[in-house]
């Protein structure tokens, strides 16, 4: 037994590094984007809303968690968060790639639940509202505004129904290949995207979370005895590292196509409105805000992931 489990971990760090990536790829940037989005609407002031969008005037006070979470459509999200981890492999599992594992879909799905997502989403948020009670209030407050506004429901909208449709791992190749068409062709919102991609500084932050969620698999993969000799914390931190550029390439590839199709229902001025607005105050603000909660989610069902991956290991050896 022991021998066969340390034959599957040979690859367990990778596999587990991409089980990650490929579902927490999309959670940063959506977060950052829709904070730049919010911040650069709301904090024109008075006059006229960009593209003629009507803004509900923002409170400068310290938000709740629930208005966090109403405007950032949290509940939507962690449908699509659990949707693209139920589809995900066993990090360990003997099956050929593409190869579907019922038994395992039905044990992510178990885990990965949207109610257990979005209530490590929402005690994430709550910590970082909580260290961050007696800062200025006025610059969140105008990028959580924006959402409630026409446009900024309409590109949450947009956002949520891309990842969906990404989910596909088809649909995915496709949205890669077109952007790829674009860029080949000088279109000009190829163009676009790529100003936004990089003006949005998305990639850091989605390889960070999706390390440390990545992480939080490997001990939980560890732990439940799925990993023989257990590596040490520091072992798994120098595995991981080794993926960080390859992990890199692929997060970066996978924001651009899903950035490509999720702008195709926005004009021209509308996707310039985002690229104007991801270097805000604002906008940063929300971005770490809600990228506190959707650490506090991911890592926490990645361990448990990790765990009921192991465990299942060692029920199918002899």
């Amino acid at each position: 037994m022991a021998g066969l489990r340390k034959e599957r971990a040979g690859g367990a760090c990778v596999a587990a590094l991409w089980h990650c990536a490929r579902v927490l790829r999309g959670a940063v940037w959506a977060v950052a984007l829709a904070a730049g989005v919010g911040t650069t609407a709301a904090a024109q002031g008075p006059g006229p809303a960009p593209l003629g969008q009507p803004l509900p005037r923002a409170v400068a006070e310290v938000p709740s968690v629930e208005q966090v979470a109403v405007a950032m459509q949290l509940g939507a999200l962690a449908d699509v968060v659990a949707l693209e981890m139920a589809r995900l492999p066993d990090p360990l599992s003997p099956l050929p790639k593409g190869i579907p594992d019922p038994g395992w879909a039905q044990i992510a799905a178990g885990i990965a639940t949207p109610g257990r997502i979005a209530r490590g989403m929402r005690r994430g948020i709550a910590e970082a509202l909580a260290a961050r009670a007696d800062a200025p209030a006025a610059s969140l407050a105008e990028a959580l505004a924006f959402w409630t506004s026409d446009l900024g429901r309409r590109a949450m909208a947009l956002q949520l129904s891309a990842r969906t449709v990404l989910a596909d791992p088809a649909a995915e190749a496709a949205a890669r290949a077109a952007f790829a068409e674009a860029t080949a062709r000088a279109d000009p919102r190829a163009a676009q995207i790529t100003r936004l991609a990089a003006a949005a500084d998305l990639v850091d932050p989605a390889v960070a979370l999706s390390l440390n969620a990545s992480l939080a698999m490997l001990r939980g993969l560890r732990d439940g005895g799925g990993m023989v000799p257990p590596p040490s914390d520091e072992a798994l931190i120098a595995g991981l590292a080794a993926q960080e550029p390859m992990l890199r390439a692929e997060l970066a590839g996978w924001i651009e196509a899903l950035l490509y199709l999720s702008c195709a229902g926005l004009s021209d001025g509308e996707v310039e409105v985002l690229i104007a607005a991801t270097a805000t105050p604002g906008a940063h603000e929300l971005a770490a805000l809600v990228g506190r909660g959707a650490e506090a989610a991911l890592t926490d069902v990645a361990a448990a992931l990790g765990l009921a991956s192991a465990a299942r290991a060692s029920h199918s050896l002899p």
